[in-house]
Protein backbone atom coordinates (compact mmCIF):
# COMPACT_ATOMS: atom_id res chain seq x y z
CA UNK A 1 0.00 0.00 0.00
CA UNK A 2 1.60 3.15 -0.93
CA UNK A 3 -0.19 5.51 2.08
CA UNK A 4 1.48 2.47 4.10
CA UNK A 5 4.86 3.06 2.84
CA UNK A 6 4.92 6.98 2.64
CA UNK A 7 3.88 6.77 6.57
CA UNK A 8 6.79 4.12 7.35
CA UNK A 9 9.24 6.61 5.65
CA UNK A 10 7.22 9.70 6.79
CA UNK A 11 7.61 8.52 10.35
CA UNK A 12 11.52 7.36 10.39
CA UNK A 13 13.42 10.07 8.08
CA UNK A 14 16.01 10.78 10.60
CA UNK A 15 16.86 6.70 10.58
CA UNK A 16 16.95 6.41 6.84
CA UNK A 17 18.59 9.48 6.76
CA UNK A 18 21.24 8.69 9.24
CA UNK A 19 21.72 5.37 7.29
CA UNK A 20 22.26 6.49 3.91
CA UNK A 21 25.01 9.00 4.89
CA UNK A 22 26.50 6.18 6.81
CA UNK A 23 26.89 4.04 3.77
CA UNK A 24 27.64 6.76 1.30
CA UNK A 25 30.10 8.17 3.53
CA UNK A 26 31.78 4.38 4.35
CA UNK A 27 31.69 3.86 0.56
CA UNK A 28 33.54 7.32 -0.57
CA UNK A 29 35.77 6.38 2.77
CA UNK A 30 37.16 3.17 1.69
CA UNK A 31 39.00 4.26 -1.75
CA UNK A 32 40.81 7.06 1.63
CA UNK A 33 41.14 5.18 4.47
CA UNK A 34 41.74 1.48 5.65
CA UNK A 35 38.65 -0.54 6.62
CA UNK A 36 39.51 -0.02 10.33
CA UNK A 37 39.06 3.83 10.16
CA UNK A 38 35.87 3.13 8.01
CA UNK A 39 34.12 0.82 11.06
CA UNK A 40 35.36 3.52 14.03
CA UNK A 41 33.70 6.67 12.05
CA UNK A 42 30.75 4.21 11.79
CA UNK A 43 30.59 3.35 15.13
CA UNK A 44 31.39 6.94 16.44
CA UNK A 45 28.13 8.33 14.55
CA UNK A 46 25.92 5.95 15.77
CA UNK A 47 27.21 6.57 19.49
CA UNK A 48 26.59 10.42 18.36
CA UNK A 49 23.12 9.43 16.51
CA UNK A 50 21.76 8.06 20.18
CA UNK A 51 23.00 10.70 22.14
CA UNK A 52 20.91 13.15 19.76
CA UNK A 53 18.14 10.97 19.26
CA UNK A 54 17.98 11.20 23.64
CA UNK A 55 18.83 14.26 23.92
CA UNK A 56 15.86 15.14 21.16
CA UNK A 57 13.51 13.06 22.36
CA UNK A 58 10.16 14.15 23.38
CA UNK A 59 8.62 13.26 26.88
CA UNK A 60 4.86 13.68 27.90
CA UNK A 61 4.82 11.85 31.43
CA UNK A 62 0.68 12.62 31.35
CA UNK A 63 -0.25 10.62 28.89
CA UNK A 64 2.09 7.66 29.07
CA UNK A 65 -1.03 4.77 29.19
CA UNK A 66 -4.27 4.61 27.12
CA UNK A 67 -6.09 4.42 30.62
CA UNK A 68 -4.46 8.50 31.02
CA UNK A 69 -5.19 9.27 27.92
CA UNK A 70 -8.73 8.33 28.20
CA UNK A 71 -8.57 9.78 31.69
CA UNK A 72 -7.39 13.19 30.14
CA UNK A 73 -10.09 12.46 27.41
CA UNK A 74 -12.96 12.67 30.16
CA UNK A 75 -11.83 15.64 32.51
CA UNK A 76 -14.48 18.10 30.77
CA UNK A 77 -11.57 20.30 29.40
CA UNK A 78 -11.08 21.08 26.04
CA UNK A 79 -7.28 20.11 25.49
CA UNK A 80 -5.14 19.94 21.78
CA UNK A 81 -2.54 16.78 21.17
CA UNK A 82 0.58 17.06 19.32
CA UNK A 83 1.47 13.59 17.84
CA UNK A 84 4.98 13.79 16.49
CA UNK A 85 7.53 11.24 16.35
CA UNK A 86 11.16 11.25 17.46
CA UNK A 87 12.46 9.66 14.36
CA UNK A 88 11.45 12.35 11.28
CA UNK A 89 13.29 15.05 11.67
CA UNK A 90 10.22 17.77 10.48
CA UNK A 91 9.13 17.36 14.20
CA UNK A 92 12.64 17.64 15.97
CA UNK A 93 12.71 20.73 13.99
CA UNK A 94 9.48 21.71 15.22
CA UNK A 95 10.24 21.36 19.19
CA UNK A 96 11.02 25.07 19.07
CA UNK A 97 7.56 25.91 17.59
CA UNK A 98 5.91 23.65 19.60
CA UNK A 99 7.53 24.68 22.82
CA UNK A 100 6.79 28.32 21.86
CA UNK A 101 3.10 27.55 21.22
CA UNK A 102 2.16 25.44 24.30
CA UNK A 103 3.97 28.43 26.92
CA UNK A 104 1.18 30.80 24.82
CA UNK A 105 -1.60 28.50 25.65
CA UNK A 106 -0.69 27.28 28.92
CA UNK A 107 -3.01 29.50 30.92
CA UNK A 108 -6.22 28.49 28.84
CA UNK A 109 -5.45 25.14 27.20
CA UNK A 110 -3.15 22.27 27.83
CA UNK A 111 -1.15 20.62 25.06
CA UNK A 112 -0.17 16.68 25.19
CA UNK A 113 2.60 15.24 23.16
CA UNK A 114 1.87 11.84 21.77
CA UNK A 115 4.78 10.19 19.93
CA UNK A 116 3.03 7.94 17.79
CA UNK A 117 5.09 4.73 18.06
CA UNK A 118 3.84 4.58 21.57
CA UNK A 119 1.01 2.38 22.93
CA UNK A 120 -0.95 6.01 23.40
CA UNK A 121 0.28 6.78 19.80
CA UNK A 122 -1.45 3.59 18.67
CA UNK A 123 -4.82 3.95 19.83
CA UNK A 124 -5.56 7.18 19.49
CA UNK A 125 -4.12 7.36 15.44
CA UNK A 126 -6.46 4.02 15.48
CA UNK A 127 -9.13 6.44 16.92
CA UNK A 128 -8.61 9.14 14.71
CA UNK A 129 -8.27 7.28 11.60
CA UNK A 130 -4.28 8.99 10.42
CA UNK A 131 -0.91 7.86 10.85
CA UNK A 132 0.48 11.54 9.14
CA UNK A 133 2.48 13.51 11.30
CA UNK A 134 2.74 15.75 12.87
CA UNK A 135 -0.91 16.30 14.00
CA UNK A 136 -2.10 18.53 15.88
CA UNK A 137 -5.87 17.09 17.26
CA UNK A 138 -8.34 19.30 18.78
CA UNK A 139 -10.45 17.92 21.30
CA UNK A 140 -13.80 19.49 22.99
CA UNK A 141 -14.52 19.52 26.35
CA UNK A 142 -16.61 15.74 25.93
CA UNK A 143 -13.31 14.28 24.31
CA UNK A 144 -14.67 14.51 20.94
CA UNK A 145 -11.88 15.12 18.49
CA UNK A 146 -13.36 19.07 16.38
CA UNK A 147 -10.36 19.65 14.22
CA UNK A 148 -7.01 17.86 12.75
CA UNK A 149 -4.97 19.69 11.37
CA UNK A 150 -1.29 18.23 10.09
CA UNK A 151 1.26 21.46 10.79
CA UNK A 152 1.45 23.83 13.57
CA UNK A 153 -1.69 25.97 14.51
CA UNK A 154 -1.46 29.30 15.79
CA UNK A 155 -2.39 30.48 18.96
CA UNK A 156 -5.38 32.59 17.25
CA UNK A 157 -6.11 29.30 15.27
CA UNK A 158 -6.22 27.31 18.73
CA UNK A 159 -8.45 29.88 20.17
CA UNK A 160 -10.83 30.07 17.29
CA UNK A 161 -11.38 26.39 17.00
CA UNK A 162 -12.13 25.75 20.96
CA UNK A 163 -14.45 28.92 20.75
CA UNK A 164 -16.92 27.34 17.61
Amino acid sequence: NESSLYNLINQYSLIFATAFLLIVFSLIGLRFFSSKYILVFVLASLIVMVLFQSIQKNSNENMSTVQSFENIRSSGSPYLLYMYSDYWVGCLTLNPIVNRLESELRNEYKLYRVDVHSVVGNHISDLISTKMIPTFVFFDKNGKDIFIKHSVPTKEEVYEKFRE
